[in-house]
């Protein structure tokens, strides 16, 4: 565990005793909250006590949250689209994954890993949610493949390759129809790291693009409603874990860039580039930097930096349902806060601290599925 993911666990060690208070937006008018965000966090209750993990849950109107014990630490949250409160919450590198009701607030059963194999951090439900797929990594060759399973039972139905190593996110775009996929590409001397587009009902590859660079993995995705689709990256394994990460964008058309101006920004981008959003009307990319404490915002159109914002170990990033706002969550006392999509600045008086939000992602809820609709690959 590295100081800094040390130093927010350590932080946290009053978090039980402390509640979140105040308010980040107007209430809610009627049923569901407007902004329901989730992530997962992990905590001590003494200085010698085990680390515990826990789903948290934070009401951006009321700014309450609520906490649900967990085995594992939550990385990849991701909605059943016939079933919203239907969650599927898989573990980052290991056998931890399950479905978890959003209305009871718990548990419903464990997802098993199959063979000799881990979950990699992430899954999607199809389109129609009845097939739940997962990001899974064998453990003997490193080889990717996308499990699926039966999301009524969770029974194992098959699988296809994920046509790389070390397959990390999975998004559904063209209405379902295909799956992108991230391959890490492993140790440094390994396959070279890629984003697959995969036909789900052929289980074909349609298209492969490989990142510019060598020396990143492909981490986590976005793809925007034009088919323009973004990489975030870490070093490659066998590197120094302060070399550099990094962004690509692949254009439709285009070939894959690694952005790298201003150099002064980019040189920053060390440990890893952690989550990516995009904001489709205002055509910006955000994206975070825990290691070079900065989340930067770019143009889409062209790859030009808008803004370097500096905060603490910034980590997982998010919009409102009414695009007004990026939501970020960042430092040592697991703070939740608004940026405004307008000027890029951070409204500090929006600042929720222990959200115990201290995992690599936020997810709201409320959010429609973009992704989905996006357009896929040319074939």
């Amino acid at each position: 565990m590295d100081r800094q993911r040390r130093k927010i666990i350590m932080a946290s060690l009053a978090l039980m005793a402390t509640g979140c208070a105040g308010r980040l937006l107007p209430a809610a008018q009627g049923g569901n909250p407007l902004n329901l965000i989730l992530g997962g966090g992990r905590y001590k209750t003494g200085e010698g006590d085990a680390v515990k993990y826990v789903l948290s849950i934070l009401d951006l109107e009321s700014g309450a949250h609520e906490l649900t014990e967990m085995g594992f630490l939550p990385h990849g949250i991701h909605r059943n689209p016939v079933d919203m409160n239907r969650l599927a919450i898989f573990e980052k590198r290991g056998p931890g994954a399950c479905e978890y009701d959003l209305k009871k607030r718990e548990i419903v059963r464990a997802i098993p890993v199959v063979g000799h194999r881990s979950f990699y951090g992430h899954g999607a439900y199809s389109a129609d949610g009845r097939i739940l797929y997962s990001t899974e990594t064998s453990l003997d060759t490193l080889d990717g493949v996308i499990g699926m399973r039966d999301s009524r039972d969770l029974r194992y139905l098959g699988e296809f390759p994920s046509y790389g190593k070390e397959p990390h996110e999975c998004k559904l775009i063209a209405g379902g129809k295909v799956l992108a996929v991230t391959n890490g590409g492993g140790p440094l001397q390994g396959d070279a790291p890629s984003v697959a587009y995969i036909d789900v009902t052929t289980r074909k590859l349609i298209e492969k693009i490989t990142l510019a660079s060598p020396n990143i993995n492909a981490g986590h995705l976005a793809v925007s409603h034009d088919g323009t689709l973004v990489v975030v990256s870490a070093p490659r394994s066998g590197m120094d874990k302060n070399s550099l990460g990094g962004i690509s964008i692949h254009a439709p058309g285009k070939a894959t860039v690694l952005l790298s101006d201003p150099q002064a920004v980019t040189a920053k981008m060390f440990g890893e580039s952690l989550s990516v959003v995009i904001h489709e009307q205002r055509g910006i990319l955000a994206v975070t930097d825990p290691g070079g404490n900065m989340v930067t915002f770019w143009s889409l159109k062209d790859d030009v930096l808008l803004m370097m914002l500096e905060l603490p170990y910034p980590r997982g990033i998010e919009l409102t349902v009414d695009g007004k706002y990026f939501i970020v969550s960042y430092g040592e006392k697991a703070s939740v806060g608004l940026v405004s999509a307008e000027t890029l600045a951070l409204n500090t008086e929006s600042v929720l601290d222990q959200t115990f939000i201290t995992g690599s992602h936020i997810y709201n809820w409320s959010r429609p599925m973009s992704e989905l609709f996006a357009p896929g690959p040319v074939v």
